[in-house]
């Protein structure tokens, strides 16, 4: 699915499918999954440094490797049970102190989670339905925001940066349907409910509703046709609502923030400004003897207006299209090895506008990405 820009709504494929579709779950079969990803993003961000320096400042902190592991079993010829389990996030390093805003320690900040996921499906005639329980846990550390203990309700840093690591945990669920239309077109669709997260204690004066960050509603919808007997080809539409969850969805702009009298880390506090996002995936694999070749692109616009760009200085997920490549090798008929490549090429997103009193302008962003990642499938 990597491989192909993340399309697998109605396109199943290998024993991580249930991340994308449970309901694709069906169609998987008995099979164990073991993956490993090499993350590689590479951010940069203006006016970190002390004015009149408007240079860029590269992050640190480039290389993450994320492991993912899948495993389904067939319960009689109509249902399915498994298990996923894979994870997120999104952070920076950039190694000095944030001088424009007043910041003393090193500007970092790391969010992360680690979804568990407990899948059912079943197969009713050409259709397929099912559900995932996605068991959440999220970590955080973030340091040098000094520099806005003005903004919080105690008017201090104890609660706003530098507290160490801290968690939360969460519960939701995730429900899908597959439908074979015909012998070479299938449909399918997606709906995950907003996820509840527990409340990061230790940064309760930064994020908003007292330290939530909740997982956002999202939805999607997927196609997949089967050109041929050796080529096959998937589009998957996809909608996340940030607008639902506060932390990220609420301004960033502090000048706003102050006249509405809202501080950080209260109900209606500042965020990081995210809109909602509509995401494009396009894929296509060929088999060619043991070898299925495999290509994508995806596509979706940055969720962060430039008039947002100061407070996601921590947060620059301004990257908006993906190219993929990727090839999986069947060592036997039971084993299989599937190999991805994904390069996003660098985008940036300039600031406008003020967003503090002494007329401080909204940064610059700049970001692009490469991933490589391997994953072994074995038939049970």
């Amino acid at each position: 699915a990597k491989a192909m820009g993340g399309v697998g709504i109605a396109m199943p494929s290998g024993g991580m499918a249930a991340a994308t579709n449970p309901a694709a779950q069906m169609f998987v079969g008995n099979k164990l999954t073991f993956g490993m990803d090499w993350f590689r993003p590479f951010r940069s961000a203006t006016r970190i440094k002390a004015a009149p320096d408007n240079s860029y400042t590269d992050s640190g902190s480039n290389d993450y490797f994320m492991p993912e592991f899948g495993y389904t079993t067939l319960v009689g010829s109509s249902s399915s049970l498994g298990v996923v389990v894979h994870g997120a996030g999104l952070g920076v390093d950039y190694g000095i102190p944030w001088a424009r805003t007043g910041g003393t320690t090193n500007l970092y900040m790391l969010l992360k989670y680690l979804y568990i996921s407990p899948t059912w499906a079943m197969k009713v005639g050409n259709h397929s339905f099912g559900a995932s329980l996605n068991l959440v846990k999220g970590n955080v550390d973030v340091r040098g925001l000094q520099g806005f203990a003005g903004f919080t309700v105690s008017g201090g840093t104890a609660n706003l940066t530098d507290q160490g690591e801290d968690a939360a945990t969460g519960m939701g669920l995730k429900l899908g349907w597959v439908g074979e239309l015909t012998p070479a077109f299938s449909m399918g669709a997606t709906f995950q409910p907003q996820t509840n997260m527990g409340k990061f204690g230790r940064y309760k004066e930064l994020f908003a509703e007292q330290g939530k960050a909740d997982i956002p509603q999202q939805y999607g919808l997927g196609f997949a046709w089967k050109a041929s007997s050796a080529t096959n080809v998937g589009f998957d539409i996809a909608r996340i609502q940030w607008s639902g969850v506060k932390s990220f969805a609420n301004t960033a702009n502090i000048v706003v923030s102050a006249a509405n009298n809202s501080r950080l880390g209260e109900n209606n506090g500042l965020g990081f400004g995210w809109k909602d996002q509509t995401v494009y995936k396009l894929g296509v694999s060929h088999q060619i003897g043991k070898w299925n070749l495999r290509a994508g692109y995806n596509y979706g616009k940055t969720p962060i207006p430039a008039n947002e760009t100061m407070f996601n200085t921590i947060a620059p997920a301004v990257t908006e299209t993906h190219y993929t490549l990727g090839a999986g090798w069947a060592i036997s008929n039971t084993t299989d090895v599937s190999l991805t490549y994904m390069y996003s090429p660098s985008n940036e997103l300039k600031g406008s506008g003020s967003q503090l009193a002494s007329g401080f302008v909204n940064p610059d962003l700049k970001m692009n990405q490469n991933s490589f990642g391997i994953a072994l499938n074995v038939k049970m």
